[in-house]
């Protein structure tokens, strides 16, 4: 189901270029848990109890030659309707109706099969191509069961929705970190390289898998 998921999703994002149109990659690695952990505000000690070794195992799946995670990031920039870009139908969108032109699947749920493969935490960064040239962005995101008795969020509020981004807090609005220099800090933890030239894609990387 995850790969379907993911190569369904590249699909829909290609650039459609000629030759091999996209590319998806699958890689695994090891990081340190506390040096991750210090990114996540509110649970950081929580983690850092759950996992007090100095190696933990994540999954990449990273494409290339797609348009990234697209799309407006402020909710007054929203157009009318449904179809505002990669960024929010990934990140925000669980659950709601696809509507591209020509995209494969119909509801958004499969994307939480990217919460179910860890313990819930999913890093995605992106880099786009912009009018004035190109943008990066990287949000952390915690998708989990409210109900479980380990569930973390619940540890800080026991009225906790079972969902946490972890990014910028602008008013209304909850953006991604887009200063590169505060994003590669958060790669270099899993030895994962940045976009760079004239590369667009997304890295979507899975921390804690089983």
């Amino acid at each position: 189901l995850l790969v379907r998921e993911a190569i369904q999703n590249s699909s829909d994002a290609s650039l459609k270029q000629d030759g091999d149109s996209f590319t998806v990659k699958f890689n695994t690695g090891f990081f340190n848990p506390a040096q991750f952990n210090t990114n996540l505000t509110g649970i950081e000690n929580i983690l850092d109890s759950m996992f007090p070794g100095d190696s933990a195992e994540f999954l990449e799946i990273r494409d290339t030659k797609t348009e990234g995670l697209t799309g407006p990031l402020r909710i007054k920039d929203m157009p009318a309707g449904s179809n505002h870009g990669n960024f929010f139908k990934l990140i925000f969108d669980t659950g709601k109706k696809q509507t591209q032109t020509g995209a494969g699947g119909n509801w958004g749920f499969g994307k939480s099969v990217y919460y179910r493969v860890g313990m819930g935490i999913v890093v995605f960064y992106s880099r786009i191509k912009t009018d004035s040239g190109y943008e990066s962005r990287l949000i952390i995101t915690l998708v989990e069961n409210e109900e479980s008795p380990n569930a973390i969020l619940n540890k800080i509020s026991p009225r906790s929705a079972g969902k946490a981004w972890w990014g910028l807090e602008d008013g209304e609005d909850f953006l991604p970190l887009t200063d590169d220099t505060l994003i590669e800090g958060i790669l270099n933890v899993f030895k994962i390289p940045v976009f760079k030239g004239d590369e667009t894609g997304t890295s979507i990387i899975i921390p804690y898998i089983k």
